[in-house]
């Protein structure tokens, strides 16, 4: 009688979630699924409390040890507002399409009339200056 093979075990099936006083007590935060340090920004493989509390005991016990509860909102308030201008500065497109497209067509504008090839430095700089013109007013 042949049995069946055990159906294997899979992290996501276990519902682990995230707690809030994690981030009191190791400084750690979920972003999309993942808990990040709010110190090192690294994040943790599993959403476990021995693997988050591991992180803490090895890296950032010594620093942050002394403070408590009370005295450690400030300084977590600091470090979840440097970890989100981090991230919308990585996301945040830094120039308006319109200005991009614009920019590209002043180009193309001046190879139909110049017809030159790009590999002429006056005229690449010509090209820079224009674009510049447009997208730093």
């Amino acid at each position: 009688m042949a049995s069946r093979p055990l159906k294997k075990r899979k992290v996501a099936d276990e519902g682990r979630i995230f707690k809030q006083e994690w981030t009191i007590q190791y400084i750690f935060i979920e972003e999309k699924g993942k808990p990040i340090c709010l110190i090192c920004n690294q994040s943790v493989n599993l959403m476990k409390v021995s693997n988050i509390s591991r992180h803490y005991d090895t890296m950032h016990k010594d620093e942050f040890e002394e403070l408590h509860d009370e005295a450690r909102k400030p300084r977590l308030d600091k470090l979840m507002k440097a970890l989100k201008r981090q991230l919308d500065s990585l996301f945040k497109p830094t120039i308006d399409k319109e200005k991009a497209m614009l920019s590209s067509y002043i180009v193309s504008q001046k190879n139909v009339e110049k017809c030159k090839p790009f590999s002429d430095g006056e005229f690449v700089k010509e090209c820079l200056v224009a674009c510049a013109m447009e997208l730093c007013p």
